[in-house]
């Protein structure tokens, strides 16, 4: 229906990266479906394949609603795109390693860990999206509230689900099994109801000085580095 719903109303090129996840999810599980009816010996193999583009594909959605946020704001925009990326490719560098050192259960092991990881990421940076939309009182529209409720919702989730397991067990498990989807299909409603249509941004107030604290920010690291430069250069020479 989201998918549906973003096509009959032209609004798929307006967030590409979170239509991307959903259509990723969805084509996910129909293969996964296919497989467990039809060919159930391939659908272990598949599904932590699945799992692992889902991941990739869902660090999209955390990317579109910083963007969305910050579409007015250039340079902090640019920045927390910046820092998103890297702190992906932080994670998949630490799940590699973990892989080389364990190759024979890379595919369960690496992807549990790969998830836990990267969901503790986007639990951050969700946080800081929400902080900075707080404390400069940048207003947001229907679409993006949803996003990042939805999400947001999904996340906490997944990060309890996640760190229960790793302390308790399997002792949660069952209750987990149904509460996290159960979670989930919440999230999926909150989507389908608030990006029904489509509502932009309003426009940012002119009071907003979400910018010009990042070029201050960035004025102010530049000095530092300059300073600390001099002082390494200073040390080194005989």
């Amino acid at each position: 229906m989201i998918l549906f719903r973003a096509f009959r109303c032209g609004v798929f090129g307006k967030y590409p990266l979170f239509y991307s996840y959903v259509l990723c999810v969805l084509s996910g599980d129909v293969l996964m479906y296919v497989l467990y009816r039809f060919n159930p010996s391939h659908y272990t193999a598949a599904y932590w394949i699945v799992q692992f583009a889902t991941l990739i594909v869902g660090h999209g959605v955390i990317l579109e609603i910083l963007r969305q946020t910050l579409a007015k704001f250039p340079g902090a925009n640019a920045f927390g795109t910046i820092v998103g990326l890297a702190a992906l490719g932080m994670v998949f560098c630490i799940a590699l390693v973990r892989a080389l050192a364990a190759p024979n259960s890379f595919a369960v092991t690496t992807t549990v860990e790969l998830e836990r990881d990267l969901r503790a990421v986007q639990a951050i940076f969700l946080a800081g999206i929400a902080a900075i939309i707080s404390y400069y009182r940048i207003a947001i529209g229907r679409n993006l509230k949803g996003m990042l409720l939805g999400y947001g919702l999904f996340i906490a989730t997944s990060v309890m689900y996640l760190a229960m397991r790793s302390y308790q067990g399997s002792s949660f498990h069952a209750f987990l099994s149904v509460a996290q989807p159960s979670l989930y299909l919440v999230s999926l409603v909150i989507w389908t109801v608030a990006l029904w249509s489509f509502y932009p941004n309003p426009s940012p107030r002119v009071d907003v000085q979400l910018e010009t604290d990042y070029e201050k920010l960035v004025l102010r690291t530049r000095e530092m580095l300059g300073t600390m430069r001099a002082i390494v250069l200073k040390a080194v020479r005989p």
